[in-house]
């Protein structure tokens, strides 16, 4: 599933499908998890809107 971004198509990640995080990321999914809690307390919207 993906999401179009200003012009652009985004792939999205999830934890739901731990099997895909080694994968694409190199990380373990409680790697992947602490990442994404990381990026959402840093401000993850205006990461995601390019800010």
């Amino acid at each position: 599933m993906g999401t179009i971004i200003k012009d652009a198509w985004v792939q999205v990640i999830s934890a739901a499908r731990p099997e895909l995080i080694f994968a694409f990321t190199g990380l373990q999914p409680a790697q992947f998890r602490r990442l994404v809690r990381l990026v959402a307390e840093r401000g993850g919207d205006g990461i995601a809107d390019g800010h």
